[in-house]
């Protein structure tokens, strides 16, 4: 599991100011680990595994399908003080859901909230109704349930790639700029002060000095 930070300013503070609240710690969460998963290289995923016990997890294998499974790791992350878990989601919302949809059936509201990173580095997105339908999708879904993690009252989401979501949107004549608005548009119509959009990155000066900040990434 990946370690995450995240830190939210008070509504109407500059976030460098000194005001800024509590860190919170969070684990990403990729659910590779059921058998017969589509595009697994493995039909068992820990037959790789098997011949280095000492990687084998502490709670031993398991099927990250089963809701039994997500119960323990849950009480594993409130004993290890974790604020957060963030699923890993491809494809928009069809491709590996499993384990957030075991999240969903046991979660309680004094578990770690929950978020999604889209794992978008695939062509799911051809056209405006493909993310209005994306969008609408994960607002009424997830968005508004009250377990998801907000910052200042907007629900998270993590966009793995951003370039690809000005890559893809450039196929049919927009851009990130424009499909992040859209999406504001979207979660205001269901009552919510808006997205709080996250861009993934790595090393890269402009997109974090610059690109992702004109675009409507709030991080």
């Amino acid at each position: 599991l990946a370690l995450l930070g995240m830190a939210a300013s008070a509504p109407g503070v500059a976030a460098d100011s000194q005001t800024t609240a509590p860190v919170q710690v969070g684990v990403y969460y990729f659910p590779g680990w059921s058998k017969n998963l589509p595009e697994a290289v493995y039909p068992d995923p820990w037959v790789p595994i098997a011949k280095y016990p000492d990687r084998i997890p502490l709670i031993g294998r398991y099927d990250n399908n089963s809701p039994s499974v997500m119960r323990q790791q849950l009480d594993q992350m409130n004993e290890g003080h974790i604020a957060f878990v963030v699923f890993n989601l491809a494809n928009g919302v069809d491709r590996l859901p499993q384990a957030l949809y075991a999240y969903m059936a046991v979660a309680k509201s004094t578990d770690p909230k929950f978020t999604m990173l889209w794992d978008n580095h695939d062509q799911h997105i051809a056209s405006q109704q493909d993310w209005d339908n994306l969008i609408t999708t994960w607002v009424a879904r997830y968005m508004t349930d009250s377990r998801y993690l907000r910052v200042n009252g907007q629900p998270v989401v993590i966009v793995f790639s951003p370039k690809n979501l000005d890559v893809r949107a450039a196929t049919f004549g927009s851009d990130a700029a424009a499909l992040l608005s859209r999406a504001q548009t979207i979660a205001h119509r269901f009552g919510l002060p808006g997205i709080a959009f996250v861009a993934g990155s790595g090393p890269q000066h402009d997109l974090i000095t610059k690109t992702a900040k004109a675009e409507g990434y709030a991080a």
